[in-house]
């Protein structure tokens, strides 16, 4: 049987830690027909490089569900992503602004418990 090597990039949801990346890593490792397999918990995508004449996209994915890991295909990460992100550059400086003025606040607030600002 010829191989056929491809790579993918497989997003998924539930990956927190280093080692749920891990998890999916060895699971996707041992398989017959992967190559190579990253989990990216800074993306929250898996790239794996695989034989498609031994082992399909499709088994991948089952094998990440079984870990407890929800595949996504790129558009659905895409509009999750897109829903969490803040619209626009005027939104990010207002919670920027917002985050100066608290962080003022409760500066001052500390200062004046603590007796060191004397009025």
């Amino acid at each position: 049987m010829e191989t056929r090597m491809i790579k993918e990039v497989i997003p998924v949801t539930g990956m927190t830690s280093t080692s749920c990346g891990n998890r999916i890593e060895s699971a996707l490792g041992i398989i017959q027909g992967v190559k190579e397999v990253t989990a990216s918990l800074d993306t929250s995508k898996i790239y794996v490089a695989f034989d498609v004449n031994r082992i399909s996209l499709e088994e991948l994915k089952q094998i990440i569900r079984f870990k407890g890991f929800t595949p996504l295909t790129m558009e659905e990460f895409n509009h999750l992503h897109d829903s969490k992100m803040p619209k626009g550059r005027h939104r990010t400086k207002k919670a920027l602004k917002w985050a100066l003025c608290i962080g003022l606040a409760g500066t001052v607030l500390l200062l004046l418990a603590n007796g060191v600002a004397r009025f």
